[in-house]
């Protein structure tokens, strides 16, 4: 079964985050440390959510609730804006939404093509990868309110799961 588990150190004991009977994975934790985003198997709908825990309070919200898969939430770097993915059957294909904590959708992306979203760097941008122009895919970024489209590769590797320096110097 997939659960989530807290750790203060390397020294210290592993402990459950919370004693709740829910599948879940992909944790994305806020510069605050007071949330933790994830992913949650709801068992009703059966299918992937998306839900917050709050430390402090020791509660549990589920974010979203519409059809389809949703995965890879990615918390904002101020911690206002969580960022996932809905899963379609015409994969890779996807769409990707822009919530608030609350879980009030902001934005939905379905133009693009996007899979494997993340925040950039600077926190004003999302990153992700589109075959929109090569059918093996290309990294994009966009500012959250879908403007200034930019293509950052341009190349004929598969690219999958990009990560980003803190700088923004690097691309792995």
């Amino acid at each position: 079964i997939e659960k989530i588990y807290e750790q203060a150190s390397a020294n210290s004991q592993k402990k459950l985050l919370f004693e709740r009977a829910l599948r879940c994975r992909e944790p994305s934790m806020s510069s605050s440390g007071r949330l933790v985003f994830f992913s949650g198997f709801d068992e009703t709908r059966k299918r992937w959510e998306v839900y917050s825990y709050e430390f402090v309070y020791n509660n549990l919200n589920k974010l979203t609730a519409s059809a389809g898969e949703k995965h890879s939430p990615e918390v904002s770097a101020n911690g206002d804006c969580v960022l996932f993915a809905h899963s379609r059957s015409d994969f890779p294909q996807q769409r990707v939404s822009l919530i608030n904590w609350y879980g009030n959708v902001e934005k939905t992306f379905s133009e693009f093509n996007m899979y494997d979203p993340d925040w950039a760097p600077d926190g004003l941008k999302i990153i992700f990868i589109s075959n929109k122009d090569e059918k093996n895919g290309e990294l994009y970024t966009v500012w959250q309110d879908g403007s200034h489209l930019e293509r950052i590769t341009f190349d004929t590797l598969e690219i999958r799961t990009p990560a980003i320096s803190p700088d923004g110097r690097f691309l792995a």
